[in-house]
């Protein structure tokens, strides 16, 4: 799991391990002391808790949102119109999760808005910042596979990529 506020983007995140044989992959941990802000927490999910949060979500219902599934519970956000509206309380599947991550001291309250995300291999989350009116602190929880995540830093031009193990 990753948290953290940051001054970089979240996004542009591919299912791979490394782009070619012997290159030389970090791991989230190593990279976070280099990005102010983040923390990674390896392992956060036991086996037994992500296998039963991984088909939890996958048995809900996915919209289409250009090339990849998604589900949005609690508050959707309108490009449009620039504000969020309320889309009911979070399942309770993923509110024990949200209760865990701030009883921890990952977040500062409780979440009460949920988006999972289905990429398929070759896809990935365009690079963005979340809208202030979401919050300032994110929380990420990959689920079923690796996959690279790149920050980037809009004031000093800087990237990273960091791995981001299931769980």
């Amino acid at each position: 799991i990753g948290t953290g506020r940051s001054p970089y983007h979240r996004g542009e995140t591919e299912s791979w391990l490394c782009r070619s044989e012997g290159q030389r992959c970090y791991a989230l941990d190593e990279m976070a002391a280099s990005i102010r802000g983040l923390q990674y927490v390896p392992d956060y999910l036991d086996a037994a808790a992500h296998d039963r949060l991984w088909i939890e979500v996958d048995s809900q219902p996915w919209l289409t949102s250009v090339d990849h599934g998604v589900q949005i519970y609690g508050y959707n956000y309108s490009h449009p119109k620039r504000s969020v509206f309320r889309t009911g309380d979070l399942p309770k599947w993923v509110t024990d999760l949200a209760v865990r991550l701030c009883d921890d001291g990952l977040l500062p309250k409780v979440p009460n808005q949920m988006v999972a995300n289905d990429y398929p291999p070759g896809s990935g989350i365009f690079a963005h910042t979340d809208q202030a009116v979401l919050g300032d602190v994110v929380a990420s929880v990959s689920l079923g596979s690796t996959c690279v995540m790149r920050f980037s830093h809009d004031a000093s031009g800087r990237t990273e990529e960091v791995l981001l193990e299931p769980r």
